[in-house]
Protein backbone atom coordinates (compact mmCIF):
# COMPACT_ATOMS: atom_id res chain seq x y z
CA UNK A 1 0.00 0.00 0.00
CA UNK A 2 1.39 3.50 -0.93
CA UNK A 3 0.24 5.88 1.21
CA UNK A 4 0.90 10.02 0.03
CA UNK A 5 1.35 12.85 2.12
CA UNK A 6 1.67 15.34 -0.86
CA UNK A 7 0.78 14.95 -4.36
CA UNK A 8 4.26 15.11 -5.64
CA UNK A 9 6.42 13.06 -2.48
CA UNK A 10 5.37 9.89 -1.49
CA UNK A 11 6.54 9.48 2.01
CA UNK A 12 5.45 6.19 3.72
CA UNK A 13 4.87 3.38 2.12
CA UNK A 14 3.85 -0.50 3.35
CA UNK A 15 4.82 -3.31 2.07
CA UNK A 16 8.87 -3.06 1.65
CA UNK A 17 10.41 -5.89 3.33
CA UNK A 18 14.06 -7.35 4.24
CA UNK A 19 16.35 -7.73 1.11
CA UNK A 20 17.51 -11.05 3.73
CA UNK A 21 16.00 -12.83 6.26
CA UNK A 22 17.27 -11.56 9.68
CA UNK A 23 18.20 -14.03 12.62
CA UNK A 24 19.85 -13.47 15.75
CA UNK A 25 19.97 -16.70 16.80
CA UNK A 26 22.46 -17.80 13.71
CA UNK A 27 24.73 -15.06 14.25
CA UNK A 28 23.05 -11.47 12.59
CA UNK A 29 23.15 -9.96 15.71
CA UNK A 30 25.13 -6.77 15.24
CA UNK A 31 27.03 -5.06 17.68
CA UNK A 32 26.30 -1.33 17.22
CA UNK A 33 27.21 1.85 18.69
CA UNK A 34 24.99 5.10 18.49
CA UNK A 35 26.95 8.46 19.51
CA UNK A 36 24.41 11.12 20.31
CA UNK A 37 24.00 14.16 22.04
CA UNK A 38 21.10 14.11 24.39
CA UNK A 39 20.22 17.21 26.00
CA UNK A 40 17.15 18.56 24.39
CA UNK A 41 14.02 16.83 24.29
CA UNK A 42 13.19 17.89 20.30
CA UNK A 43 11.79 15.81 17.02
CA UNK A 44 15.14 14.35 16.27
CA UNK A 45 15.66 12.95 19.75
CA UNK A 46 12.26 11.20 19.73
CA UNK A 47 13.38 9.60 16.53
CA UNK A 48 16.60 8.56 18.34
CA UNK A 49 14.50 6.91 20.93
CA UNK A 50 12.56 5.14 18.57
CA UNK A 51 15.88 3.89 16.64
CA UNK A 52 17.47 2.34 19.68
CA UNK A 53 13.76 0.26 20.35
CA UNK A 54 14.09 -0.90 16.80
CA UNK A 55 17.89 -1.89 16.85
CA UNK A 56 17.06 -3.71 20.06
CA UNK A 57 14.03 -5.45 19.26
CA UNK A 58 15.48 -6.88 15.85
CA UNK A 59 18.02 -8.57 18.26
CA UNK A 60 20.96 -6.04 17.99
CA UNK A 61 23.41 -5.12 20.80
CA UNK A 62 23.23 -1.60 21.28
CA UNK A 63 25.71 0.68 23.36
CA UNK A 64 24.39 4.01 23.25
CA UNK A 65 27.27 6.57 23.91
CA UNK A 66 25.90 10.17 24.86
CA UNK A 67 28.40 13.07 24.27
CA UNK A 68 26.45 15.22 27.07
CA UNK A 69 26.75 15.33 31.05
CA UNK A 70 25.03 13.18 32.79
CA UNK A 71 23.46 15.38 34.80
CA UNK A 72 21.80 17.37 31.91
CA UNK A 73 20.88 14.60 29.82
CA UNK A 74 16.94 13.66 29.06
CA UNK A 75 17.40 9.66 30.46
CA UNK A 76 13.87 9.02 29.71
CA UNK A 77 14.06 8.68 25.92
CA UNK A 78 17.15 5.75 26.64
CA UNK A 79 14.70 2.63 26.24
CA UNK A 80 15.75 -0.81 28.75
CA UNK A 81 18.01 -2.89 27.07
CA UNK A 82 20.95 -1.14 26.02
CA UNK A 83 24.19 -0.34 27.20
CA UNK A 84 24.78 3.44 27.90
CA UNK A 85 27.82 5.43 27.88
CA UNK A 86 27.93 9.00 29.53
CA UNK A 87 31.61 10.55 28.29
CA UNK A 88 32.97 13.59 30.50
CA UNK A 89 35.60 16.00 30.05
CA UNK A 90 38.57 16.05 32.24
CA UNK A 91 38.84 19.70 32.21
CA UNK A 92 36.26 22.54 32.21
CA UNK A 93 37.82 24.27 29.22
CA UNK A 94 37.57 21.27 27.05
CA UNK A 95 34.16 20.35 28.23
CA UNK A 96 33.08 23.97 27.26
CA UNK A 97 35.27 23.79 23.95
CA UNK A 98 33.87 20.65 23.04
CA UNK A 99 30.30 20.74 24.23
CA UNK A 100 30.22 18.22 26.71
CA UNK A 101 28.74 20.57 29.33
CA UNK A 102 27.54 23.45 27.19
CA UNK A 103 24.34 23.46 29.81
CA UNK A 104 26.60 24.28 32.95
CA UNK A 105 28.27 26.86 31.03
CA UNK A 106 27.95 30.25 31.87
CA UNK A 107 25.93 32.24 28.78
CA UNK A 108 28.97 34.96 28.48
CA UNK A 109 31.35 31.98 27.45
CA UNK A 110 28.95 30.18 25.19
CA UNK A 111 28.77 33.37 23.48
CA UNK A 112 32.54 33.74 23.61
CA UNK A 113 33.00 29.91 22.28
CA UNK A 114 30.66 30.70 19.12
CA UNK A 115 32.80 34.10 18.14
CA UNK A 116 36.12 32.39 18.59
CA UNK A 117 34.30 29.33 15.92
CA UNK A 118 33.19 32.16 13.41
CA UNK A 119 36.08 34.21 13.30
CA UNK A 120 38.21 31.16 13.02
CA UNK A 121 36.20 29.47 10.09
CA UNK A 122 36.36 33.32 8.43
CA UNK A 123 39.88 33.19 8.27
CA UNK A 124 40.17 29.61 7.80
CA UNK A 125 42.71 28.41 10.60
CA UNK A 126 42.16 25.72 13.18
CA UNK A 127 43.62 26.74 17.01
CA UNK A 128 44.96 23.80 18.32
CA UNK A 129 42.41 24.38 21.44
CA UNK A 130 39.36 23.80 19.19
CA UNK A 131 40.31 20.99 17.26
CA UNK A 132 38.58 17.65 17.58
CA UNK A 133 41.84 16.22 18.25
CA UNK A 134 42.04 18.47 21.37
CA UNK A 135 38.30 17.51 22.29
CA UNK A 136 39.10 13.58 22.17
CA UNK A 137 42.20 14.06 24.34
CA UNK A 138 39.98 15.06 26.76
CA UNK A 139 37.15 13.13 26.74
CA UNK A 140 36.67 9.94 29.24
CA UNK A 141 34.68 7.05 29.73
CA UNK A 142 34.03 6.26 25.67
CA UNK A 143 34.43 2.54 24.55
CA UNK A 144 37.40 0.86 23.51
CA UNK A 145 35.83 -1.54 21.95
CA UNK A 146 35.38 -2.81 18.08
CA UNK A 147 32.38 -2.28 16.75
CA UNK A 148 30.08 -4.08 13.62
CA UNK A 149 28.70 -0.58 13.22
CA UNK A 150 28.98 3.06 14.77
CA UNK A 151 25.53 5.77 13.99
CA UNK A 152 26.35 8.95 14.83
CA UNK A 153 22.94 10.01 15.23
CA UNK A 154 22.97 13.76 16.08
CA UNK A 155 25.28 15.07 13.09
CA UNK A 156 27.89 17.29 12.79
CA UNK A 157 29.48 18.52 16.43
CA UNK A 158 31.52 16.26 19.42
CA UNK A 159 28.94 13.26 18.75
CA UNK A 160 30.66 12.78 14.81
CA UNK A 161 33.80 13.35 16.01
CA UNK A 162 33.39 10.85 18.69
CA UNK A 163 31.64 8.25 16.13
CA UNK A 164 34.33 8.96 13.93
CA UNK A 165 37.40 7.82 16.24
CA UNK A 166 35.54 4.83 17.17
CA UNK A 167 36.65 1.21 15.40
CA UNK A 168 33.77 -0.04 13.47
CA UNK A 169 33.88 -1.62 9.50
CA UNK A 170 30.68 0.02 8.61
CA UNK A 171 29.72 3.94 9.92
CA UNK A 172 26.85 6.36 8.77
CA UNK A 173 26.08 9.77 10.48
CA UNK A 174 22.66 11.40 10.10
CA UNK A 175 22.14 14.75 9.28
CA UNK A 176 19.10 16.81 10.92
CA UNK A 177 19.02 19.66 9.25
CA UNK A 178 20.73 22.43 7.40
CA UNK A 179 24.32 22.90 8.04
CA UNK A 180 27.08 25.28 7.33
CA UNK A 181 30.40 23.37 6.20
CA UNK A 182 32.21 23.32 9.54
CA UNK A 183 35.69 21.84 10.10
CA UNK A 184 34.45 18.90 12.02
CA UNK A 185 32.43 17.99 8.89
CA UNK A 186 34.90 18.37 6.08
CA UNK A 187 37.69 17.30 7.51
CA UNK A 188 35.60 13.65 9.39
CA UNK A 189 33.10 12.85 6.31
CA UNK A 190 35.91 10.83 4.76
CA UNK A 191 35.75 8.31 7.55
CA UNK A 192 31.93 7.42 7.09
CA UNK A 193 31.06 5.14 4.42
CA UNK A 194 26.61 7.30 4.54
CA UNK A 195 25.32 10.21 5.44
CA UNK A 196 21.75 9.81 5.99
CA UNK A 197 19.38 12.84 5.46
CA UNK A 198 15.96 12.90 6.88
CA UNK A 199 14.33 14.43 3.76
CA UNK A 200 14.53 14.85 -0.08
CA UNK A 201 14.96 18.65 0.35
CA UNK A 202 17.87 18.03 2.81
CA UNK A 203 19.72 15.70 0.66
CA UNK A 204 19.42 17.73 -2.41
CA UNK A 205 20.54 20.74 -0.53
CA UNK A 206 23.63 18.69 0.81
CA UNK A 207 24.46 17.46 -2.49
CA UNK A 208 24.42 20.86 -4.14
CA UNK A 209 26.15 22.63 -1.72
CA UNK A 210 29.06 19.33 -1.12
CA UNK A 211 28.45 17.41 -4.10
CA UNK A 212 32.08 15.55 -3.25
CA UNK A 213 29.84 13.59 -1.13
CA UNK A 214 26.66 12.95 -3.45
CA UNK A 215 27.68 9.64 -3.77
CA UNK A 216 27.50 8.82 0.37
CA UNK A 217 23.80 10.89 0.46
CA UNK A 218 20.57 8.98 1.18
CA UNK A 219 17.10 9.86 2.55
CA UNK A 220 16.21 8.03 5.57
CA UNK A 221 13.20 9.39 6.99
CA UNK A 222 13.08 9.76 10.65
CA UNK A 223 11.18 6.59 12.55
CA UNK A 224 7.95 7.45 13.81
CA UNK A 225 5.83 5.08 15.76
CA UNK A 226 2.35 6.28 15.35
CA UNK A 227 0.71 3.48 17.66
CA UNK A 228 3.15 4.94 20.36
CA UNK A 229 1.49 8.55 19.72
CA UNK A 230 -1.73 7.71 19.71
CA UNK A 231 -1.27 5.71 22.91
CA UNK A 232 0.80 8.33 24.96
CA UNK A 233 -1.93 10.89 23.57
CA UNK A 234 -4.03 9.31 25.47
CA UNK A 235 -2.30 8.84 29.17
CA UNK A 236 -3.78 12.75 30.46
CA UNK A 237 -6.36 15.58 29.64
CA UNK A 238 -4.59 18.87 29.44
CA UNK A 239 -5.43 21.63 31.54
CA UNK A 240 -6.82 24.51 29.27
CA UNK A 241 -6.25 28.28 30.55
CA UNK A 242 -10.09 28.73 28.98
CA UNK A 243 -12.28 26.13 27.90
CA UNK A 244 -14.01 28.32 25.28
CA UNK A 245 -10.89 29.42 23.76
CA UNK A 246 -9.84 28.03 20.56
CA UNK A 247 -6.63 25.67 21.64
CA UNK A 248 -3.67 26.71 19.26
CA UNK A 249 -0.40 24.23 20.29
CA UNK A 250 3.21 24.19 19.35
CA UNK A 251 5.82 21.99 20.11
CA UNK A 252 9.00 22.96 19.80
CA UNK A 253 12.16 23.87 21.07
CA UNK A 254 12.61 27.48 22.22
CA UNK A 255 15.46 28.75 19.39
CA UNK A 256 15.34 31.15 16.66
CA UNK A 257 15.09 29.09 14.01
CA UNK A 258 11.48 27.49 15.19
CA UNK A 259 10.13 30.93 14.32
CA UNK A 260 8.13 31.45 17.57
CA UNK A 261 8.77 35.45 17.11
CA UNK A 262 6.75 34.88 14.38
CA UNK A 263 4.34 33.13 16.61
CA UNK A 264 3.97 35.75 19.34
CA UNK A 265 3.89 38.67 16.41
CA UNK A 266 0.31 36.80 14.86
CA UNK A 267 -0.83 35.73 18.11
CA UNK A 268 -1.03 39.98 18.69
CA UNK A 269 -2.62 39.92 15.78
CA UNK A 270 -5.11 37.79 16.42
CA UNK A 271 -5.82 39.24 20.04
CA UNK A 272 -6.50 43.00 17.61
CA UNK A 273 -8.78 40.64 15.82
CA UNK A 274 -11.24 39.56 18.40
CA UNK A 275 -10.21 36.08 18.15
CA UNK A 276 -10.46 34.53 21.64
CA UNK A 277 -7.53 31.71 21.79
CA UNK A 278 -4.67 30.76 23.81
CA UNK A 279 -1.54 29.34 22.26
CA UNK A 280 0.43 27.00 24.44
CA UNK A 281 4.15 26.31 23.16
CA UNK A 282 5.48 23.10 24.98
CA UNK A 283 9.16 22.76 24.54
CA UNK A 284 12.75 24.17 26.52
CA UNK A 285 15.67 25.89 25.18
CA UNK A 286 17.81 28.96 25.25
CA UNK A 287 15.47 30.97 23.67
CA UNK A 288 12.79 31.52 26.12
CA UNK A 289 14.40 34.86 27.93
CA UNK A 290 14.06 36.69 24.28
CA UNK A 291 10.60 35.65 23.76
CA UNK A 292 9.13 36.00 27.44
CA UNK A 293 10.34 39.76 26.60
CA UNK A 294 8.54 39.48 23.49
CA UNK A 295 5.53 38.54 25.37
CA UNK A 296 5.16 40.92 28.04
CA UNK A 297 6.39 43.93 25.44
CA UNK A 298 2.85 42.72 23.70
CA UNK A 299 0.85 41.94 26.64
CA UNK A 300 0.13 38.80 25.40
CA UNK A 301 1.16 36.93 28.89
CA UNK A 302 -2.93 35.35 29.08
CA UNK A 303 -2.92 33.80 25.52
CA UNK A 304 0.53 33.36 24.49
CA UNK A 305 1.88 30.38 27.46
CA UNK A 306 5.57 28.86 27.44
CA UNK A 307 4.87 25.84 29.27
CA UNK A 308 8.55 24.37 29.36
CA UNK A 309 9.74 21.09 28.59
CA UNK A 310 7.43 17.91 28.69
CA UNK A 311 8.11 14.48 28.64
CA UNK A 312 4.47 13.66 27.14
CA UNK A 313 2.97 16.71 24.92
CA UNK A 314 0.76 14.20 22.73
CA UNK A 315 -2.15 15.09 25.02
CA UNK A 316 -1.89 18.45 24.30
CA UNK A 317 -1.78 18.00 20.63
CA UNK A 318 -4.69 15.04 21.02
CA UNK A 319 -6.96 18.12 22.45
CA UNK A 320 -6.02 20.93 20.00
CA UNK A 321 -7.83 22.29 17.45
CA UNK A 322 -5.28 23.49 15.84
CA UNK A 323 -1.15 23.02 15.40
CA UNK A 324 0.93 25.48 14.40
CA UNK A 325 4.54 25.09 13.42
CA UNK A 326 6.02 28.47 12.11
CA UNK A 327 9.35 26.93 11.66
CA UNK A 328 11.91 28.98 9.36
CA UNK A 329 13.81 26.21 8.47
CA UNK A 330 13.57 21.76 9.12
CA UNK A 331 15.35 18.88 8.10
CA UNK A 332 12.23 17.15 8.91
CA UNK A 333 9.70 18.46 11.28
CA UNK A 334 8.77 15.42 13.27
CA UNK A 335 6.46 17.74 15.56
CA UNK A 336 4.69 18.24 12.33
CA UNK A 337 4.06 14.39 11.67
CA UNK A 338 2.97 13.89 15.51
CA UNK A 339 0.53 16.29 14.93
CA UNK A 340 -0.38 14.62 11.76
CA UNK A 341 -1.09 10.93 13.21
CA UNK A 342 -3.43 12.71 15.60
CA UNK A 343 -5.26 13.72 12.48
CA UNK A 344 -4.51 17.42 14.35
CA UNK A 345 -4.99 20.40 10.80
CA UNK A 346 -2.26 22.08 11.05
CA UNK A 347 -0.55 24.99 10.14
CA UNK A 348 2.85 25.54 8.72
CA UNK A 349 5.61 27.72 7.09
CA UNK A 350 5.89 27.28 3.06
CA UNK A 351 9.16 25.46 2.96
CA UNK A 352 10.11 22.17 1.56
CA UNK A 353 10.05 20.08 4.51
CA UNK A 354 6.82 21.02 5.37
CA UNK A 355 5.44 20.48 1.77
CA UNK A 356 6.72 17.32 1.81
CA UNK A 357 4.82 16.19 4.64
CA UNK A 358 1.37 18.30 3.93
CA UNK A 359 -0.83 18.49 0.64
CA UNK A 360 -2.02 22.50 0.80
CA UNK A 361 -5.23 22.82 1.70
CA UNK A 362 -6.10 18.79 2.14
CA UNK A 363 -3.96 18.07 5.00
CA UNK A 364 -3.19 20.83 6.20
CA UNK A 365 -2.25 24.67 5.03
CA UNK A 366 0.97 26.14 4.03
CA UNK A 367 1.33 30.04 4.43
CA UNK A 368 4.63 32.71 4.23
CA UNK A 369 6.99 33.20 7.14
CA UNK A 370 5.29 36.06 7.98
CA UNK A 371 2.81 36.68 11.45
CA UNK A 372 -0.22 38.06 9.05
CA UNK A 373 -0.01 35.27 7.24
CA UNK A 374 -0.19 32.86 9.64
CA UNK A 375 -2.96 34.94 11.29
CA UNK A 376 -4.70 34.48 8.35
CA UNK A 377 -4.51 31.30 8.94
CA UNK A 378 -5.38 30.47 12.31
CA UNK A 379 -8.69 33.01 11.35
CA UNK A 380 -9.54 31.04 8.36
CA UNK A 381 -9.58 27.92 10.14
CA UNK A 382 -11.25 28.95 13.26
CA UNK A 383 -14.07 30.34 11.53
CA UNK A 384 -14.34 27.19 10.01
CA UNK A 385 -15.15 24.05 12.23
CA UNK A 386 -16.48 21.96 9.10
CA UNK A 387 -13.25 22.74 7.21
CA UNK A 388 -11.27 21.65 10.30
CA UNK A 389 -13.29 18.16 10.70
CA UNK A 390 -12.87 17.75 7.00
CA UNK A 391 -9.18 17.62 7.32
CA UNK A 392 -8.78 15.83 10.42
CA UNK A 393 -11.21 13.40 8.89
CA UNK A 394 -8.71 13.18 5.68
CA UNK A 395 -6.18 12.52 7.94
CA UNK A 396 -7.94 9.45 9.29
CA UNK A 397 -7.60 8.02 5.92
CA UNK A 398 -3.78 8.00 5.80
CA UNK A 399 -2.03 4.96 7.58
CA UNK A 400 0.73 6.28 9.13
CA UNK A 401 3.75 3.90 9.44
CA UNK A 402 7.83 4.14 9.60
CA UNK A 403 7.37 0.08 8.35
CA UNK A 404 9.75 0.88 4.70
CA UNK A 405 12.00 3.31 6.82
CA UNK A 406 12.81 0.28 8.98
CA UNK A 407 13.58 -1.99 6.46
CA UNK A 408 15.70 0.42 4.56
CA UNK A 409 17.17 0.57 7.45
CA UNK A 410 17.75 -3.08 8.26
CA UNK A 411 18.92 -3.52 4.65
CA UNK A 412 21.30 -1.22 4.80
CA UNK A 413 23.13 -2.40 8.18
CA UNK A 414 22.41 -6.80 7.19
CA UNK A 415 23.97 -5.84 3.29
CA UNK A 416 26.49 -3.93 4.71
CA UNK A 417 27.68 -6.69 7.48
CA UNK A 418 27.49 -9.37 4.92
CA UNK A 419 30.00 -7.21 2.87
CA UNK A 420 32.24 -6.41 5.18
CA UNK A 421 32.18 -10.35 6.38
CA UNK A 422 33.15 -11.97 3.18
Amino acid sequence: MVVVMNSDVQIYRGGVSLSAPFNAAQGDAMRIAVCCTLNVRGGAESALSRLLKILRDYGHKIDVIICTDEQHAVRDLIPEGVQVHYLHSDTWFSGMMSGLNWQATPRTFILIRRCIKAAAMLFGVRPSWWSDAYAMRHVTGLPQDAFDAVLGFTGPGISMTVASSLSAPLKAIWLHAHLRLGFAFRDLIPDFDTIFCVSHELKEAVDTKWPQYANKTQVLYNLIDADGIRQRATQYTPRWRDANDLHIVTVARLDKIKGLDIAIDAAALLRDRGLAFTWYVIGGGYYRKPLERRIHRLHLEDSFILCGDMANPMPYVKHADLYVQPSRSEGFGLAVQEALVLHKPVIATDIPAMSEQIEHGVTGVLCPLNPEAFAEAILSLASSPERREKISEHLKTIAHSDEETVAQLMNYLHSSARSSAK
